[in-house]
């Protein structure tokens, strides 16, 4: 697929050194064109690791806002805020509450968000979860009648802080008019009864066009399945029935994009972002990823449930917590520049679909039409000093674009001839074609250092080493064990997954004929040592902190808890990174509609490398200048500290960092990936 997107060139070669040198080619060239996926050169990035410092970032672009806010989202929670003390809700100023400001000092706000009614249909074969991602609270979940009704309310009304006082004023009667005087728990309660009525408000008040708050606009958009199975056609594994149900029926709007002011004053002041967090208070957490943190939001029975997995009997046993789990993600900022011109075409286009029935035949004009209309001048001004180059990237089944698995794939290839590194953090590792191509793409470029190095007075000690970093969860769903382990085994990184590889022993040894065994049997698992004789030297890893906390029980003692990676980020050798919305999964790469970006900004990619490494190693190393030398004792560092921290955390002990071997007790012969 990604010799397609590579243009030709032509170099020299010194006769006497035998050495060349040519222009490494990141981006899908041959996709350079306008109607296309362009790359532009004048943009200016900042990165944020986390939703404390992005959601902050995204804050006061809304407040500064004087044109337009277009927000593309799969969820967004109303009450969720963006800057937050340690307190009760509203901690801060609510998203919501942002929103109406911006609308109410004339700026158009237009929200586009994931609903999708078949979710009913495929939620009894995969659990309740399945029904109700929960992805818009007040509108998928906490609709039921409040103490006011929307007639009842003015839309003056609908603010977080005033709900919150409608609430607690007759508690604040009983107490003498102190709040200090109301017991801890009614003020708890007080306060998740005014963020759900306050989000149920927000959205009854706000959808479709014509919604009762100023300039205001929320549609929803549901995937096309027609289209979906148009571009899972093309792809090289085939999915089982059970997923096929999940793609096609239940494909997700997965995109994160927020623009403002993209043509206010000709775009002299357009910002945007693209970025993995969703709009939802699940997302914001700190780099310094708390076991409990109050200004994430108090838990439930979900997390009093919640568990870390143990290598015991009884995963139960560590289990409950008073606070959300720890969140890790990513975000970008663009101030200006030509990158914003494809975000918002793909804004457009989509705004367009969303009022328009998944079958009109209309919707296939939608594209051209966008990419017909001028764009801001400003947006077009010559690069300068510091700027990136971008492309913008999609997986969009209804135009059967598919870039991001072409960009994912052409900078695997690249990075398998050159050596180096590669870094992943992912929220799913169960794409096996990715893997696939990885160690095919090594093995090729052993074999022909093989036939030329004596030829070239090399040797096989002289080929660059490629080193993989995985980073990712368990995964979220037992369902989805089996692509995990198919993944990881590919890469011969399978040892962690117990509790499949001890399924897939037993159903072999009875003689099972079930696709998941028999395709997991035939999988040629490499061993580390066949691995290196190719040059690759791979290394997989889960995320945990741990620390002294109180328990459920008011013991406090030395705890352990998963950091729910969320990330979508690619990023290889100082030179190229990309990240967004798209996972590293079959749905990503072809069936759910996904945005990223990739750039060539060395100073970002060192930047991300350096503070990742450092932060995730527990200040222990960060990888220097990642020559070959270095990257091999990071590489042997790295394994040794998630090796050490599993002792660690075996003893009952603090851990260094976060790093883990992944490991996975669970077992399934059902497909989700």
């Amino acid at each position: 697929m990604s010799n397609d997107m590579k243009h030709a060139e032509k170099f020299h070669i010194d006769e006497v050194t035998r050495t060349a040198k040519g222009t490494v080619q990141w981006f899908l060239d041959k996709r350079n064109k306008p109607d296309d996926h362009p790359i532009t050169h004048n943009n200016r990035l900042k990165l944020f690791i986390c939703g404390e410092e992005g959601f902050a970032s995204i804050a006061a672009d809304i407040e500064n806002a004087k044109e337009s806010i277009d927000l593309c989202c799969w969820g967004f929670d109303p009450g969720m805020e963006l800057i937050r003390a340690d307190s009760l809700w509203p901690r801060g100023v609510t998203f919501g509450d942002l929103l109406i400001a911006a609308g109410e000092r004339g700026v158009r706000v237009r929200l586009l968000v994931w609903l999708h009614p078949r979710l009913a249909t495929a939620g009894s074969f995969y659990g309740t979860d399945f029904v109700n991602p929960k992805n818009l609270p007040g509108w998928t979940h906490d609709t039921f009648s409040f103490g006011l009704t929307l007639k009842e309310t003015a839309v003056s009304e609908i603010n977080a802080h005033r709900t919150l006082a409608r609430h607690r004023e007759p508690y604040l009667k009983k107490a003498g008019g102190r709040t200090d005087g109301i017991a801890r728990k009614d003020q708890i309660a007080i306060a998740d009864k005014a963020r759900r009525e306050y989000c149920c408000n927000w959205f009854r008040t706000a959808r479709g066009l014509n919604g009762r708050f100023k300039n205001i606009s929320v549609m929803y958009r549901e995937a096309n399945p027609e289209a979906i199975k148009r571009n899972l056609a093309s792809e090289t594994n085939r999915i089982d029935n059970s997923e096929s149900l999940a793609f096609t029926q239940v494909g997700s709007h997965h995109q994160k994009t927020i623009l403002i002011d993209y043509a206010h004053e000709d775009g002299a002041n357009a910002v945007g972002y693209v970025m993995g967090l969703n709009s939802v208070t699940d997302y914001w957490d700190t780099t310094d990823h708390k076991i409990e943190d109050g200004r994430r939001e108090l838990g439930d029975d979900r997390e009093e449930d919640e568990a870390v997995q143990t290598l015991k009997e009884d995963d139960k046993e560590d289990a409950g917590f008073r606070t959300y789990k720890p969140y890790r993600d990513y975000a970008c900022r663009f101030e200006g520049g030509g990158a914003l011109i494809a975000v918002n075409r793909n804004f457009e286009s989509a705004w367009a679909r969303a009022a328009v029935p998944a079958d009109h035949p209309a919707r296939k004009f939608i594209p051209s039409e966008i990419n017909g209309k001028a764009v801001p001048s400003k947006l077009l001004r010559p690069a300068r000093k510091n700027d990136a180059s971008v492309q913008i990237v999609r997986t969009e089944p209804e135009e059967s674009d598919k870039t991001i698995k072409e960009l994912y794939f052409q900078a695997t290839d690249i990075a398998s001839a050159v050596g180096g590194y590669i870094y992943i953090e992912n929220q799913y590792l169960q794409y096996e074609e990715w893997a696939q191509r990885l160690v095919k793409q090594c093995k090729a470029k052993a074999a022909l250092w093989r036939n030329a190095a004596a030829k070239s007075g090399k040797s096989m000690e002289d080929m660059p080493v490629l080193h993989v970093f995985v980073v990712a969860p368990v995964a979220e769903r037992k369902q989805m064990v089996p692509r995990t382990y198919d993944t990881l085994a590919t890469m011969g990184q399978h040892g962690g997954m117990k509790g499949q590889e001890e399924l897939i022993a037993e159903k072999t040894a009875k003689g099972s004929k079930e696709d998941v065994v028999v395709h997991a049997t035939s999988i040629k698992k490499p061993t580390v040592k066949q691995l290196e004789a190719d040059g690759l030297r791979v290394v997989a890893s889960m995320l945990q902190v741990s620390g002294h906390c109180r328990d459920l029980k008011g013991k406090v003692r030395m705890r352990y808890r998963e950091i729910y990676i969320h990330s979508k980020l690619l990023l290889i050798n100082d030179s190229f990174f990309s990240l967004g919305s798209a996972n590293l999964n079959q749905r990503s790469m072809s069936s759910d509609s996904e945005l990223n970006f990739g750039t060539n900004d060395r100073t970002w990619a060192r930047y991300l490398r350096q503070n990742i490494w450092f932060k995730l190693s527990g200040d222990e190393f960060d990888g220097g200048q990642v020559q070959q030398h270095e990257l091999k004792l990071v590489f042997e560092k790295w394994k040794t500290r998630q090796s050490d921290n599993r002792e660690q955390k075996q003893k009952g002990e603090r851990m260094r960092g976060f790093l883990l071997p992944i490991e996975d007790n669970r077992k399934s012969t059902i497909r989700l990936g």
